[in-house]
């Protein structure tokens, strides 16, 4: 075989697999993963996809954080997650660009992923040269080196799994490709990992080999972003019947579902997802997220999709999320400030942590919806108690204006959330008074013509059993 063909993982990969065997490929359409906004080309030979297309994603740049990035960083286990997190912070925080950039190039000197170095490489040395510093030198021996390797492996896996076919060893066929879907998965070839995964599903004799297959399509369908095929994948594994720690398993299980369900904006199944992870088990959580990020993930979301006895039975009363909150003190503070009905200072923390979440991977299109949900159930709960409120005070409350108030409070009355009728004269909220009495007369008028219509149906049925028009029942 020509080795000079893997010089270019991405595509020279391609041919190999389709020459591997003659089983049917499965092609998946990829949404556009975080960090290839940044890229701007396709590394993992990944194209655009519907998923991709059913929302408009807008990229924010956040000008100013105060996030540690290298303490950030380190939350996270898996040197890939790092690196990806690292590209998508440099790609929307100009104040973090270099360092995230600088970490990331380091990082991936550990990795055989050549072309992502060259292009992180890349954009680093032009933003350092628009800075008038100067560049980094590429590591030329190391991508030599690298890309020679890579090109061996590949002959190697190709070779073996050639004797496995031959030989018809159902097992090691099932190794073979497996072993192939990590190598592209290394070398930042999506399209052809997935391919890999899934051709050991012919090959799965026992549930352990069906479960690492599903978690390993499931792992490279979310570096895609094709979220729903992941979902179909993750079913899969939660639906396994004898598998051995199915407690430990669960915690991974359960982390993936609440990012797919973040990212399909599933907002509530996502809360219960994260609020459900025993923190006993945090080192199985799934590798993309940190203990961290379940405090932040399910204390936000569930401040916006619970009701105030959710929060109570499902936030405060659950240990092992309280142990969660204590590795993010501010999502804990502005949870327990909001319960408490002071919503200054809950809107204040979530004003601050903002920017932060900004720049998370997975939360940062959700952000202003979340953050909506979030004001528009304090500006519904603040009013609740009351029969007419201050709009001065009530803006006051909410760090705004009481026009941009009053319109904040139109909708909600247009939407039904809040029973009320704004006097813009007085700037008074007055809740509507029902009167009871005319709410009473009603109510014993809808009963007495119940009771007249089901009168009149009694007498109409015993005349016709009288005059024997009525067919009896038969009972079997």
């Amino acid at each position: 075989m020509d080795t000079d063909m893997l010089d270019t993982p991405a595509s020279s990969t391609s041919s190999l697999v389709e020459n591997l065997d003659s089983i049917e490929t499965v092609h998946i359409a990829s949404a556009s993963h975080p960090t290839q906004d940044f890229l701007d080309m396709e590394v993992n030979g990944s194209t655009p996809g519907t998923e991709s297309n059913k929302k408009k994603k807008t990229r924010v740049i956040v000008t100013s954080t105060s996030m540690d990035l290298e303490s950030h960083i380190a939350n996270y286990k898996s040197r890939t997650t790092r690196i990806d997190r690292l590209i998508f912070i440099a790609d929307r925080c100009p104040v973090l660009q270099v360092d995230a950039l600088q970490f990331a190039a380091k990082e991936l000197l550990e990795t055989v992923n050549v072309d992502k170095y060259l292009i992180v490489l890349g954009k680093l040395n032009d933003y350092l040269t628009s800075l008038q510093r100067l560049p980094m030198n590429v590591d030329e021996k190391w991508v030599e080196q690298t890309r020679l390797a890579s090109r061996k492996k590949t002959d190697q896996l190709e070779y073996e799994l050639r004797t496995y076919r031959a030989n018809s060893i159902k097992e090691s066929i099932r190794m073979g490709h497996s072993d192939f879907g990590d190598h592209f998965y290394a070398l930042g070839d999506l399209q052809n990992a997935l391919k890999s995964y899934t051709r050991t599903k012919d090959y799965c004799t026992t549930p352990k080999h069906i479960l690492d297959m599903c978690l390993s399509v499931v792992k490279t369908c979310i570096a895609m972003g094709t979220f729903s095929h992941a979902q179909t994948y993750l079913i899969k594994a939660e639906t396994i019947p004898d598998l051995p720690n199915k407690e430990t398993l669960g915690s991974k299980l359960t982390s993936i579902c609440g990012i797919l369900s973040l990212e399909t904006g599933a907002y509530y199944k996502a809360a219960k997802s994260f609020l459900s992870i025993p923190f006993d088990h945090v080192n199985e959580l799934y590798e993309t997220i940190s203990p961290n990020d379940v405090a932040v993930y399910g204390g936000l979301i569930a401040l916006a999709t619970f009701e105030r006895s959710e929060l109570k039975k499902l936030v405060f009363e659950n240990s092992s999320f309280k142990q969660f909150l204590e590795l993010e003190p501010q999502i804990r503070e502005m949870i327990y400030a909001f319960y408490s009905l002071n919503f200054r200072a809950s809107l204040d923390i979530l004003g601050k942590i903002k920017n932060d979440l900004l720049l998370d991977m997975y939360l940062h299109d959700h952000v202003e919806h979340i953050y909506q949900q979030i004001r528009k159930k304090a500006l519904v709960q603040y009013f609740f108690p009351f029969v007419t409120v201050d709009m001065n005070k009530m803006a006051s409350s909410f760090n705004c204006t009481v026009s941009d108030l009053e319109r904040e409070v139109a909708v909600l009355i247009g939407d039904g959330h809040i029973q009320a009728r704004i006097d813009s004269h007085n700037k008074i909220l007055r809740a509507k008074q029902h009167n009871q009495r005319s709410q009473l007369y009603s109510r014993a008028t809808e009963i007495a013509t119940d009771f007249a219509f089901q009168s009149r149906a009694t007498l109409l049925r015993a005349k016709l059993l009288e005059m024997d028009l009525v067919q009896p029942t038969r009972y079997r």
